[in-house]
């Protein structure tokens, strides 16, 4: 018992962050991402690059990273920790992923100078969806071992 908690802490704590992330204002929330604008700029000498186009796009590629990291530590957990089958664990994971992805959403919409948007609950889901997918397809081709063989482990 004690070692299926294990796998549920990545889950839990890359939650914690995603929802400790959303409840920073505008202001905090621009000032991160302005900064790893400024970097890429600075390092790369990009000065011809919009600085806000830039910061858009850090964003989003912030949003699909985070949420890809969800989605492999939650279809991880309940690969390790469940003996559901492949298809019931990738279809749990797709779940788990879009409900966190719509409740960050919601959270963000009272966060001040903040919104929440359907189309970074889509940005989650693809990089939630994306892993999820990567690990499914891993195990259902790499992973040797049979229906029944699976039952017995977890048991």
């Amino acid at each position: 018992m004690r070692t299926k908690i294990l796998y549920w802490i990545p889950v839990v704590v890359i939650m914690i962050i995603i929802f400790s992330l959303s409840m920073d204002g505008s202001t905090a929330s621009d000032y991160k991402s302005n900064g790893i604008a400024d970097i890429i700029i600075n390092t790369f000498n990009l000065k011809n690059i919009n600085p806000f186009y830039l910061n858009v796009l850090i964003r989003k590629i912030a949003h699909f990273g985070i949420y890809f990291l969800l989605g492999v530590f939650i279809i991880n957990a309940l690969y390790k920790t469940t003996n559901l089958s492949y298809f019931n664990i990738f279809i749990i994971s797709i779940i788990i992923s879009i409900l966190y992805a719509c409740s960050d959403e919601l959270h963000q919409y009272f966060v001040p100078g903040r919104s929440g948007e359907i189309r970074d609950v889509m940005i989650d889901l693809a990089g939630a969806g994306l892993s999820i997918m990567i690990y499914y397809f891993y195990i259902k081709l790499f992973v040797k071992e049979k229906k029944y063989d699976r039952i017995k482990l977890k048991k």
